[in-house]
């Protein structure tokens, strides 16, 4: 490993020391959001194509026979198929995304969703900026029950199989955590 490699991954690792040392706060904050919210909503992510389609068909899966509304929307480029390599690991996982196509995030979608999950923390001031603040939001990697070292979910897009894989072993750990949350709040009311 070159110096300047090797300079970059400190200056990284020093740069995200605040997200690893805030993650039990903010995991706690997610949680309780997450309990209140009447329902699960919208998943959302860049494009539609990686990761909230997945994000979309986990949590479907994880809720399966209970009264679930879950969606899933982007910020660009609607009618485009999942990513090749999220379509793979998500049959790997007994998810099909084949017939997938991206929407755009509308203020109808937002507006009806109980609550939006985001995969970073752009995503959600993006949208509250144009909802104004009228729909609970939590950044899923915020909910990761394991120690991390960024809050952001990755975007795999244009990277390899094993990238992808990566990203959705996390998605599987925030979505679990999230559907007991939601659970618990349905069997409370």
């Amino acid at each position: 490993m070159t110096d300047s490699c090797h300079g970059r991954r400190v200056l990284r690792a020093i740069r995200r020391t605040p997200e690893r040392l805030t993650h039990p706060l903010r995991r706690t904050r997610a949680e309780r959001v997450g309990a209140a919210a009447r329902g699960p909503g919208l998943g959302l992510c860049h494009g539609n194509i990686c990761r909230s389609p997945y994000a979309e068909a986990r949590l479907r899966q994880l809720l399966a026979g209970r009264d679930a509304d879950v969606a899933s929307a982007g910020f660009i480029g609607p009618g485009r198929p999942a990513a090749e390599f999220a379509q793979q690991s998500a049959a790997a996982r007994g998810i099909d995304l084949s017939r997938h196509r991206s929407q755009l995030i509308t203020p109808a979608l937002a507006q009806a969703a109980g609550l939006v999950v985001v995969m970073n923390a752009s995503q959600r001031a993006e949208l509250r900026s144009r909802y104004a603040g009228t729909v609970p939001v939590v950044i899923l990697g915020d909910l990761d029950p394991k120690r991390i070292d960024a809050r952001e979910v990755t975007d795999p897009f244009g990277r390899d199989a094993a990238c992808f894989a990566a990203v959705f072993d996390r998605l599987d750990r925030c979505l679990a955590r999230l559907a007991g949350l939601l659970g618990t709040a349905s069997a409370g009311r």
